[in-house]
């Protein structure tokens, strides 16, 4: 089954997930909302915090057809199905498109078994980024930029044929 992704109300992923499930039981649907562990500072001291990865947008998988098409246009919060990519651009191929088996994949593959990006262990030497464990490891090429007051690195990735940069949290085991 194809993936496609919908646009939400940012902060409310959750509940329109579980409106999905609760209100369009009758069609085989898969929802994945992808998160991130990151460090928030609160009353002085760090708090690990779970946030969505991509605020505002919720994957779907399933087979779409028009009758679904215009349920989903009835759920509660959500706003629009995402159109990306040459089907933006050709309005004959319709009000959505699927997105790619590899983009989803990676995206699957980085947020792991529970679909949350934990946290990366890394060492900076000489203002460079060595990775030794985590969801970045391999990935050096992604970081933008570390911010170690936030213990967040700034990655930089390509979703839905646009770039853009992610907050992500950080270990920061040593700095040479």
């Amino acid at each position: 089954m194809p993936w496609y992704a919908l646009y939400v109300e940012t902060g409310k992923e959750d509940a329109v997930s579980k409106n999905l499930n609760k209100l369009l039981k009758e069609y085989p649907l898969q929802c994945f909302i992808p998160k991130k562990i990151v460090p928030e500072y609160r009353d002085g001291t760090i708090h690990d915090s779970v946030c969505v990865l991509f605020p505002g947008y919720i994957f779907i998988r399933t087979e779409m057809n028009a009758d679904l098409y215009y349920n989903l246009k009835q759920v509660p919060d959500l706003y629009y199905l995402v159109n990306c990519g040459e089907h933006k651009k050709d309005k004959s191929c319709g009000y959505y498109s699927i997105i790619s088996e590899e983009e989803m994949n990676w995206i699957y593959k980085f947020t792991g078994k529970q679909g949350i990006v934990d946290y990366s262990n890394i060492n900076i030497i000489n203002k460079k980024v060595e990775v030794v464990s985590g969801p970045l490891k391999g990935k050096e090429g992604l970081i933008k930029k570390v911010d170690k007051r936030k213990r967040r690195a700034k990655i930089e990735v390509s979703f839905l044929n646009k770039t853009s940069l992610i907050d992500v949290g950080i270990h920061i085991l040593s700095i040479r």
